[in-house]
């Protein structure tokens, strides 16, 4: 049986080697994804949103609520509108993602301590501008609100230091743990490291006995045989993907700077069983399926959704209950999931055992199936025994 995996095992390594595109796609491809998107992410934040100001007012009052918004990184002051149609026509053409409306008497009815709104239109198409915006320009018209409250009730003769508790008699502040600075890399970077692998794994794996079903050689290998036959041909794409995923990581954490606080034996573990679980479920695909057209369609119908799905970006706990089973069944969800644990807050294997002990379940599962599928097929096509003699190469 040793000797029927290595000669697997060789066999594939030498296909894999001769076919230097398919080579390429298989190394490079995760690694051309991730630093695209760790570029992509660079900035970690969304900052310089274009914005209008339609100032109705046009006093030193507005004037500074103007400068406020100017003063901050995430708003990039692009220019003045004078009308509706002149904002809309801004937001409807891209020269602005935002506009910030001070309506007329501002200025007046602020001394008159009567409540005056600041209206910010907001491009909603994407939402994490719009996210951005809104958090942003709350920020900023709570900080100028107060300031004037302040400045008014000393103008009173209150002292400052209890104009200011007058102001603001009940404050919070917020204490972000694990990704205090709402980075883009360290929210999406993890999970399209996982999407990537899968990807190209998947592809790869599923057309990797779809040829060898009719080979008359294999269908008198007996069923242990025909075990050590299928681990060779699975063995090239585990050390390959699972030596590519690790690579990608180091360079998310020291090229684009990530957050890595967990263990690295941990995740070495895991990112173990999640390669291979996907190897073993691409050669059952491989196995079921009829050609390699339907091997391929078949797995891209398997890996396009599963990020989504996963609950790294949407909540499991938001997703309606079919979807959320669905995603209960993928590979993935257990791996970006853990993975981001691990690396952001650093848990260890009580937090995250049971994902590896899914991903392990799938190897337990998916490998003798397919052992056991794949002689069934061959003894079907060729007309030999289940158990046959022993395979001679």
């Amino acid at each position: 049986m040793l000797r029927i995996l290595l000669e697997a095992a060789g066999e594939e390594w030498t296909g894999l080697l001769s076919r230097k595109r398919d080579l390429l796609v298989l190394i490079g491809g995760p690694i051309l994804y991730l630093v695209l998107f760790g570029f992509l992410y660079w900035q970690n934040v969304v900052n310089h949103i274009d914005t209008v100001i339609w100032d109705q007012d046009n006093t030193s009052l507005s004037r500074m609520v103007t400068d406020s918004f100017r003063d901050t990184d995430r708003f990039n002051i692009v220019g003045n509108v004078a009308s509706q149609e002149e904002l809309r026509e801004a937001l409807d053409t891209g020269k602005a993602r935002a506009g910030i409306v001070i309506p007329r008497d501002f200025m007046k009815d602020v001394k008159k301590q009567h409540t005056s709104e600041i209206l910010i239109c907001i491009d909603g198409t994407n939402m994490i501008i719009s996210n951005a915006v809104v958090s942003s320009a709350l920020e900023v018209v709570q900080t100028l609100s107060a300031g004037v409250s302040i400045k008014t009730i000393e103008g009173s003769g209150v002292l400052p230091e209890k104009a200011q508790k007058t102001v603001l008699p009940i404050s919070f502040r917020p204490r972000i743990w694990y990704n205090p600075t709402f980075s883009y890399s360290n929210f999406l970077l993890f999970g399209l490291l996982g999407t990537a692998i899968q990807q190209i794994l998947l592809l790869f794996t599923s057309i990797t006995l779809t040829r060898e079903k009719n080979n008359r050689h294999l269908a008198h290998m007996n069923l242990a045989e025909t075990g050590a036959y299928i681990l060779g041909k699975s063995l090239p794409y585990v050390v390959i993907n699972y030596a590519n995923l690790n690579f990608i990581l180091a360079l998310l954490i020291f090229g684009f700077g990530l957050t890595f606080k967990g263990s690295v034996l941990l995740t070495l573990l895991l990112g173990a069983v999640f390669v291979t679980a996907l190897v073993a479920l691409g050669v059952f695909l491989s196995i079921v399926c009829k050609n390699e057209l339907e091997a391929t369609q078949t797995s891209m119908l398997i890996a396009v959704p599963s990020f989504l799905v996963s609950g790294f970006t949407w909540p499991l706990q938001a997703m309606p209950l079919p979807v959320m089973i669905l995603a209960r069944i993928l590979p993935l969800t257990y791996f970006v999931n853990a993975l981001r644990d691990i690396a952001l807050k650093g848990v260890g294997l009580e937090v995250i055992g049971s994902s590896i002990l899914y991903l392990a379940g799938l190897i337990v599962v998916f490998y003798p199936l397919s052992v056991v599928t794949f002689k069934r097929r061959l003894s079907k096509n060729i007309g030999a025994p289940l158990a046959g003699e022993t395979y001679t190469g």
